[in-house]
């Protein structure tokens, strides 16, 4: 059953358990053969009924999250959301817990609604920008304990792993964890990898699993706009070839290429499912994105902090809040 909820909340989260009272409409399919037909898409989906409430206090919600496949990775969940709560404002602790997991339950509805407006939105849905931050970090951080190669990649495909579950495993994210993990395996094995067969990889990958997803809105993006840069990037790149040495080359043109191009990529489909282009999307992104990946990896150096002593937390947190 969908349920649609009228008033903007972002107090509901994917794997919430809800209760609620209401009339079930059935799903009708599109008789006419042209044109997007979301009764059979939703079908497909497994829903087969939609339910209109007016207001979320006609919603009861439990937030024990029925997705995850290990009891820990709840634990871990919580006890990230509570350092975040512990060291930083609370606003300021939702948006690190959409930013870094997905969690936008107690995002303000207001805030939301700026994500929304600038084209950002997918910023709080954990991208798959988050796995590279994510096994970066953890590169890093094993780097001084010179670990046997083999022993490297299983610990990074352990946080992968984990951290996909602990998104949510939001479709951006099981692209980017599927990806990375086949990487890391063809680098184990040390046999060459092309981006182009390892995104059909990973793309076959999660068909076989779940063949429905190739009519989710989130696995198209994200696939579209993964293999968007991956081929048309080094070829727009071949244009600057003379001023890629130039800092606001990298810092500036750089970027903007990057979101420019993963807009084109993503435009025909925003537009046909949402019926909007975000023209402000591609500069909004050339600010916002940048800081935001800055800010996730100062979340996750503060949750390490926190782990080796909380008033360390607290110092790394009163950095991040300025």
């Amino acid at each position: 059953i969908l349920l649609r909820v009228t008033d903007t909340t972002t107090a509901l989260q994917r794997g919430d358990r809800v209760e609620f009272y209401g009339r079930i409409y059935p799903v009708r399919q599109r008789t006419a053969s042209t044109g997007f037909d979301y009764g059979r898409y939703l079908n497909m989906k497994g829903v087969f009924g939609i339910v209109y409430v007016p207001t979320l206090l006609d919603v009861r919600v439990d937030r024990r999250n029925r997705y995850a496949l290990l009891t820990f990775i709840d634990n871990l969940r919580d006890n990230i959301r509570e350092c975040l709560y512990t060291n930083l404002s609370p606003t300021s602790a939702a948006l690190a817990s959409g930013f870094l997991i997905g969690e936008t339950r107690d995002i303000p509805t207001d805030v939301y609604q700026r994500f929304r407006d600038s084209g950002t939105l997918h910023l709080l849905a954990v991208s798959g920008s988050n796995v590279a931050l994510i096994v970066l970090f953890f590169i890093v951080l094993l780097r001084p304990l010179r670990l046997p190669a083999r022993k490297r990649a299983v610990i990074l495909l352990a946080v992968i792993l984990a951290f996909t579950i602990l998104s949510y495993g939001e479709p951006s994210v099981v692209r980017a964890a599927t990806m990375a993990s086949l990487v890391i395996v063809a680098g184990l094995l040390q046999r060459r990898h092309d981006l182009n067969n390892v995104i059909a990889t990973a793309a076959v990958i999660i068909l076989l699993f779940d063949p429905a997803q190739l009519f989710d809105v989130g696995f198209q993006l994200s696939f579209v706009i993964a293999w968007g840069l991956i081929f048309m990037l080094p070829r727009v790149t071949e244009f600057f070839k003379s001023v890629q040495n130039r800092w606001w080359y990298r810092w500036l043109a750089f970027p903007f290429l990057v979101s420019m191009v993963a807009q084109v990529c993503s435009m025909g489909l925003i537009a046909f499912y949402f019926e909007r282009i975000p023209l402000i999307s591609p500069f909004a992104n050339l600010v916002v994105v940048p800081l935001v990946s800055i800010g996730v990896i100062g979340i996750l150096v503060l949750l390490m902090a926190h782990l080796i002593l909380p008033v360390l937390g607290m110092f790394v947190g009163c950095l991040l809040y300025t």
